[in-house]
């Protein structure tokens, strides 16, 4: 059974696999979580495409999760 993490462990953590992300991935996923935008928002700000925007927003959570497994964090959305 893995221990609780308190959160500032696991913001540690999620910043460091979100470094290891591919820098489309990683800015589309900043864009719209941790600042909140909307897909189309998001898309304006890196020149690309709604749809390219859906695409790396699922990629790039996909590997994040990947990643935050490898570091112990199992219950990772």
């Amino acid at each position: 059974d893995a221990l609780p993490i308190c959160t500032k462990e696991r913001n540690q953590i999620l910043h460091l696999c979100m470094d290891e992300l591919n820098s489309d991935y990683r800015e589309a996923l900043y864009l719209t979580y941790f600042e909140g935008m909307s897909y189309q928002q998001a898309a304006e700000i890196m020149g690309k495409s709604e749809k390219q925007i859906t695409n790396m927003v699922y990629r790039g959570k996909a590997r994040l999760r990947g990643l935050l497994e490898r570091e112990g964090i199992t219950n990772a959305k």
